[in-house]
C-alpha cells in the first residue's frame, strides 16, 4: 500500500520471497532512511520505480532470483551501493552504463544470468577494480617441496578463485590453507586444469567455511566426492548457489537438494550422470527455495525426478522451481 512509503525512518527492509509482489509502490523513494533492501526471490517482480534512485542512504542491495525483473531504472547508478547482487536475474536485458561510475561499491554478485549480463558484470568488475577478491593459480615450489596453495591460510577475502590445482601434489598443502577457518569468504571457486588428476584426497581438505554461499567446483575428475560433500547439507548450511562444471568421471550426484536454503544450482558437461533421480533429494525433502535449475551439455542425462518415485501423480518436491534451462542434453 501507498502508506507504506510513510515509514520514513525505516532502516532495514526484507521482501525475499515475496512470490506475489510485481511491483514497489511508486513512492518507495520517501524511505529516506532505508540502508538495506533485499528483494530476493520476488519472482513476480518485473520493474524498480524511478524514486528508488532517491534513496541516496541505501547501501545494500539483493536484486538476487528476481526472475521477470528486466531492467534497471536509468538513473540506477545515482546510488551509493555498497553491496549489490543480481544473481540469477535471468531475464535482465542489460545494465545502465551508470553502475561504472558506482565507485562506492565493493561487493558485486551475478552468478547467473543472459550472456551480455554476464559480459557486462565482468567488464564492470575489472573496471571498479573491488577489493576483497582474490584469483591464485596453483603452482609447485620447487624448492620448498610444497605448492602456492599454503599461501592462502594468510589471506582474507570473501570472493576467492583457485585454479589449476592439479599442481597440488600432497594433500597435506591443501589442509594448511585452512579454508574452513575464513568465515569471511561467501563466494568460492575450486577449478582442475586441462590435465585434470585425481583430486578427491585434494578437495577433502578443502572444506569450506559454513558461511559460504555462492560454490563452484570445476574439472574435477574423480568418479565420486569427499565426505564434506556428500553431507554437504551439513557442512554448507547457507550455501545459496551451486555450480557443477566438467565432471568427466563422476556418474551420481549427492543429495544435495538437502541443502536448505538452495535457490540456483547449474550443472554442465558432467557427461557419465544418467539419472538425476532420488539420490538427489536424500530423504524426500521438499527443496522449498530451489528456484533455478540449469543443465548444460549433460549428454546422456536421460531422468530428472522431480518427485520421490519419478511418478508425476505424486508430491512436486521443488514447488517454487521458476526457471528450468536444459540445453544440448540429448536424451
Amino acid at each position: 500500500p501507498e502508506s507504506f512509503c510513510q515509514l520514513f525512518h525505516l532502516k532495514s527492509l526484507d521482501l525475499s520471497d515475496c512470490h506475489e509482489l510485481r511491483e514497489l509502490p511508486e513512492y518507495f523513494g520517501n524511505l529516506f532512511e532505508l540502508d538495506s533492501l533485499n528483494l530476493t526471490s520476488c519472482c513476480k517482480l518485473q520493474v524498480l520505480p524511478e524514486s528508488l534512485c532517491k534513496l541516496s542512504k541505501l547501501r545494500c542491495l539483493n536484486l538476487s532470483y528476481c526472475m521477470r525483473l528486466d531492467k534497471l531504472p536509468s538513473s540506477f547508478g545515482d546510488l551509493k551501493l555498497q553491496s549489490l547482487d543480481i544473481s540469477s536475474t535471468v531475464s535482465l536485458n542489460a545494465l545502465p552504463d551508470s553502475i561504472t561510475e558506482m565507485t562506492s561499491l565493493t561487493r558485486f554478485g551475478a552468478t547467473e544470468g543472459t550472456p551480455k549480463v554476464i559480459a557486462s558484470f565482468r567488464k564492470i568488475q575489472k573496471h571498479l577494480n573491488f577489493p576483497g577478491i582474490i584469483e591464485h593459480g596453483v603452482q609447485e615450489i620447487e624448492n620448498k617441496g610444497c605448492s602456492s596453495i599454503v599461501k592462502l591460510a594468510q589471506l582474507t577475502c570473501y570472493q576467492m578463485h583457485v585454479s589449476q590445482l592439479q599442481n597440488v601434489r600432497n594433500p597435506e598443502d591443501a589442509e594448511i590453507a585452512k579454508l574452513r577457518d575464513k568465515s569471511d569468504l561467501r563466494q568460492l571457486t575450486l577449478r582442475w586444469g586441462n590435465q585434470g588428476g585425481e583430486g578427491k584426497s585434494i578437495l577433502e581438505n578443502l572444506v569450506p567455511p559454513q558461511t559460504l554461499d555462492s560454490f563452484c567446483l570445476g574439472g574435477y575428475m574423480s568418479k565420486d566426492f569427499p565426505k564434506w560433500m556428500s553431507d554437504i547439507s551439513s557442512y554448507l548450511p547457507s550455501l545459496t548457489y551451486l555450480g557443477l562444471c566438467d565432471l568427466g568421471t563422476c556418474d551420481t550426484l549427492p543429495s544435495f537438494g538437502q541443502l536448505p536454503n538452495l535457490r540456483g544450482i547449474s550443472m554442465e558437461n558432467i557427461p557419465n550422470v544418467r539419472k538425476i533421480g532420488k539420490e538427489f533429494f536424500g530423504r524426500g525433502r521438499k527443496c522449498i527455495k530451489l528456484r533455478s535449475i540449469q543443465l548444460w551439455l549433460m549428454e546422456n542425462l536421460a531422468e530428472l525426478w522431480t518427485t520421490r518415485s519419478g511418478e508425476e501423480n505424486e508430491e512436486f518436491l521443488i514447488p517454487n522451481l521458476h526457471h528450468l534451462s536444459v540445453f544440448n542434453c540429448r536424451n
